[in-house]
């Protein structure tokens, strides 16, 4: 009995470890990634001449748009051949550049530096290339809460190889 509970640690332990390595295979459906909505606010589609697709999620209003945190997520392929097939090494590249914060989203590390155009939220998995971007967030944490739910909703549906 004692090896079987032995045996299912390690088999649990060894879980995350599988999931955070993502080998690059051709990309999917660049639009099938995202989400319809999320907290309450639709998408609204855009392409992008590099072969990516971008869709914002923003309030119906301007005011609300000039006041609330809302976000711009662009999916496309993934050009950095250093980058993107494990999770380490997305947390050794952002972890070694000054102005970038690690956050865990979607089980996955997400790297956030400041720009003009609002918090911009980063990572790379297997072919895709995802970002977030927050507009009037707070560069922190009240904009990894708006940047979250995408991740979480992307990340599952990228191929990660075998």
């Amino acid at each position: 009995m004692r090896s079987f509970v032995t045996a299912l640690m390690c088999m649990t332990l060894a879980a995350p470890a599988a999931a955070q390595t993502c080998p690059k295979v051709p990309p999917p459906f660049l639009p099938g990634l995202f989400p319809e909505s999320v907290a309450g606010t639709r998408v609204e589609f855009a392409t992008d001449p590099t072969g990516g697709v971008t869709a914002m999620y923003r309030p119906a209003t301007a005011e609300e748009r000039a006041t609330r945190a809302w976000a711009i997520v662009a999916v496309g392929p993934n050009g950095d051949p250093d980058v993107g097939e494990t999770a380490e090494g997305i947390r050794q590249r952002y972890q070694s550049l000054a102005g970038f914060t690690l956050f865990e989203m979607g089980g996955w590390p997400v790297a956030l530096h400041v720009v003009t155009m609002g918090d911009e939220f980063i990572t790379f998995r297997g072919s895709v290339r995802i970002v977030v971007q927050v507009k009037n967030g707070d560069h922190g944490q009240a904009s990894a809460a708006v940047a979250r739910p995408f991740f979480e909703a992307i990340l599952p549906k990228v191929p990660c190889g075998s």
